[in-house]
């Protein structure tokens, strides 16, 4: 499973310095008449496909547009649960049993009701009464191909988003780029959450989209023109996977070769007779198995790599030329999001350049997925709307497949209910990356494959214009059941308000004014802190101080829920101006109430909790985009009747 960056990713902080500052939007991309990203195979061997920039970008500077975050949570207990439900016998074994991990079934098919049964029986009797009855389907719980793609939770801003597992997409660079421990030139921002200017109380199509968004990317250091861009997937991703990989050379085996080599070369000079045995001398003293194989294999290769980092080695087809880009790349940065022209629609898709019909408009490199495994329970059972990926996904209604683009910026693509101003469509690709014999495998021998192949493409339609939005047609399947969705939307009950709305309240309430004020924050609304997780190490309950165990708000993954206890009022020595400071009530490790004293407005954040965002709406819209007919491959046709607003009917065998 890759779950990215999960502790060791440092994003950088976006913060203004004021307490209730949320990220600014992403500024206004550099338009250039030429392609200036480009997708091609990546220069780390066997590792498919990834990112290149054609351009030179200094350090700090945006890497092209930022991106959607698209979550589904829950996937382990909610796939169970749609298990049971497809035979009378697995719902009535079921029943109002739970399980209180996610790795219940997992640890049932292999034995451990028997082999521990005092937890077992406790923590996983759901699990425990399906396998014993032998409902529990091991090939369906052994592989679900976006566990590759997804990031932590607390990289995206949606740690809170459920109770259990919140598994979080980023099309673009977070999923097409790759990775190398030793050439990180892509850090990851936080994003921000915004509902597009639509309310829940008014629109119906809130909910059907995600309110995170605005995931962008700074280089880390200057990117030369040609390089891959490499993400931090973090060490332990790799440390992780020797058992699959071998022993990889991590960023601290870089780094400290870097620090070798540049001391070799202060000792030796390249001319020297004796550089070779002083160099093979150093790698012999080496007996760290890693950090060996960060080093130059050769001298040769050492003088080559002299003035660069020694990753570069590794990997010597990480520059490329603006040639190969050119023969071997698609473009990628056609298009940039921005506020749709059509109403309930959020964010679109506007071309950067002008397009001529025919022209490609953006690769669609797809992940594929069983339909089945997208649903959704509520706690008595009773089936919810499909997770929010499915309405970024392609599909036909007569399969169960569905298929999810994972290219910069397409996701933003609408469709128009006017059919005169569709502009583009799909079809399958015609390059080497879109492997066309797939399409002649049933879907069960289809989604057997644990990796990505498809691809699709978009073209243009018509000659569009720069700063032209680009659409789709969705398919009548797809309008038929907007227009219904529309037409039978009530309104949630009220109580709900914006956490960004939130978070612009410079000073905060605390629980006694909560009280005697009769003041509550929305039933939505929980507050964090920002706290360093040194702090459970703490065996005195009382006395803590922030400054102690301060930390950089920069991601999810360094707080935890807090109740604001008490207001401290200093006076700014400079400006003169009242400045707040709060004690908090939190929880440490092990479940006791801890006091922390003395945190600043900008190390605490309110956030939804967990089921009450827009996207776990029961009366949200879910329909996937329509692949048309006639290039929808006959073999993945396997449903004996269709799928309808969210309703699963019988499948063939």
């Amino acid at each position: 499973m890759r779950r990215r960056c999960k502790a060791s990713c440092a994003k950088i902080d976006e913060r203004s310095g004021s307490p209730w500052f949320r990220p600014k939007p992403y500024t206004w991309y550099k338009q250039s008449p030429t392609c200036q990203l480009y997708m091609a195979e990546s220069s780390i061997p066997n590792s498919g496909l990834g990112m290149y920039t054609a351009t030179a970008i200094a350090k700090d500077h945006h890497i092209y547009h930022p991106e959607i975050v698209i979550n589904y949570f829950d996937f382990e207990e909610n796939n169970e649960i749609a298990q049971e439900m497809e035979t009378e016998e697995g719902r009535a074994v079921g029943g109002k049993l739970k399980n209180t991990n996610s790795k219940c079934s997992e640890w049932a098919l292999v034995g451990e009701c028997d082999a521990n049964p005092d937890y077992m029986l406790r923590k996983c009797a759901k699990a425990c009464a399906l396998f014993k009855e032998g409902l529990l389907d091991k090939e369906e719980n052994e592989f679900w191909l976006p566990d590759d793609y997804y990031w932590d939770p607390g990289n995206t801003d949606s740690l809170y988003e459920a109770e259990g597992d919140v598994n979080s997409l980023v099309p673009g660079l977070g999923a097409l780029a790759n990775s190398h421990t030793g050439l990180v030139n892509a850090g990851m921002l936080r994003p921000r959450h915004d509902s597009a200017a639509m309310h829940r109380s008014f629109d119906p199509g809130v909910g059907a989209f995600s309110n995170i968004y605005n995931l962008g990317y700074k280089a880390e250091g200057d990117i030369p023109a040609g390089m891959e861009l490499f993400v931090e997937y973090g060490d332990e991703w790799f440390s992780g996977r020797e058992h699959k990989f071998g022993p990889l050379p991590l960023s601290t085996d870089f780094e400290e070769a870097d620090e070798i080599m540049e001391s070799f070369w202060k000792t030796a000079n390249e001319e020297d007779p004796f550089a070779e045995d002083l160099f093979n001398l150093t790698k012999d003293l080496i007996t760290d198995v890693k950090l060996s194989m960060a080093m130059p294999d050769s001298l040769e290769k050492a003088k080559k790599g002299k003035n660069d980092k020694v990753a570069l080695l590794s990997v010597p087809d990480a520059i490329r030329s603006q040639e190969w880009l050119e023969t071997n790349g698609i473009c990628l940065d056609n298009i940039r999001a921005g506020q749709s022209r059509v109403r309930q629609a959020g964010r679109g898709a506007f071309a950067t350049r002008d397009l001529q019909r025919g022209e490609i408009i953006a690769p669609l490199p797809l992940i594929h997925m069983d339909r089945k495994k997208i649903r959704t329970f509520d706690d008595d059972n009773v089936e919810g709307p499909e997770q929010l990926i499915v309405n970024y996904s392609y599909s036909h209604k007569e399969s169960s497949l569905i298929l999810f683009p994972y290219s910069p910026v397409v996701n933003f693509v609408n469709n128009n209910a006017d059919k005169s101003k569709v502009n583009a469509r799909i079809r399958w690709s015609a390059s080497k990356h879109h492997t066309k014999e797939w399409e002649n495998l049933t879907v069960k021998e289809l989604l057997g494959n644990k990796r990505a192949g498809l691809m699709l493409e978009m073209v243009a339609t018509k000659d569009i214009k720069f700063e032209g939005e680009i659409f789709l047609d969705y398919g009548s399947e797809w309008d038929s059941a907007w227009e219904a969705h529309v037409e039978n939307w009530e309104s949630p009950k009220p109580g709900y308000k914006s956490i960004h709305s939130l978070n612009a309240i410079e000073v905060l309430k605390t629980e006694t004014e909560f009280i005697f004020e009769n003041y509550i924050y929305p039933e939505n609304a929980m507050t964090i802190c920002f706290v360093d997780n040194r702090i459970d190490d703490r065996k005195d309950l009382i006395g803590a101080q922030w400054q102690s165990y301060r930390i950089i708000s920069d991601r999810l993954t360094n707080s935890r829920p807090c109740e604001v206890v008490q207001r401290i009022t200093k006076v700014d020595a400079e400006t003169g101006k009242d400045v707040y400071y709060y004690n908090a009530r939190i929880e440490n490790k092990k479940g006791a109430a801890l006091v922390v004293g003395g945190i600043p407005r900008d190390a605490i954040e309110i956030v939804n909790k967990s089921y009450t965002s827009d996207q776990h709406l029961r009366n949200g819209f879910r329909h996937p985009i329509h692949i048309p007919d006639e290039i929808f491959p006959v073999e993945w046709k396997n449903l004996g009747r269709e799928i309808t607003d969210g309703v699963h009917n019988s499948v063939k065998d």
